[in-house]
């Protein structure tokens, strides 16, 4: 008998209540979005293929308000890495440090220091 290769993909999902962080791999952006009660209001994008977002001339971020999310959410978007945020006017109040932080973060997966910058209510990265 011929033994049949089983297609595995490994999900990972990491919360830490104490600092507001949820770490994701091997789920879409559409799965964790129909999987969390309260959808993210803004979502920073850090790195990301979505063509129709906003941008952010201070930051050279793209981002995507609550009216956003139901037009692209069934998408399946490849590579994303993202942060939730309150307001799209603290945007303009972070730091070049922070966005070279954020940067960083995205790029290698590690944070140089605490990614969750509290005085701008951003609180969530993937």
């Amino acid at each position: 008998m011929k033994k049949e290769a089983v297609n595995q993909q490994s999900i990972y999902v990491h919360i830490d209540h104490v600092i507001n962080n949820v770490a994701t791999s091997g789920i879409s952006f559409c799965d964790f979005l129909n999987g969390v009660g309260q959808p993210p209001e803004n979502i920073l994008l850090i790195k990301h293929n979505i063509e129709d977002a906003s941008y952010n001339a201070h930051t050279a971020f793209h981002y995507l308000e609550p009216g956003d999310l139901a037009n692209i959410s069934k998408e399946n978007f490849n590579p994303l890495c993202w942060i939730d945020f309150e307001d799209v006017e603290l945007l303009n109040q972070l730091t070049p440090q922070e966005v070279a932080e954020m940067l960083y973060l995205a790029h290698t997966g590690r944070h140089l220091r605490s990614p969750f910058y509290y005085n701008y209510k951003i609180i969530l990265f993937t």
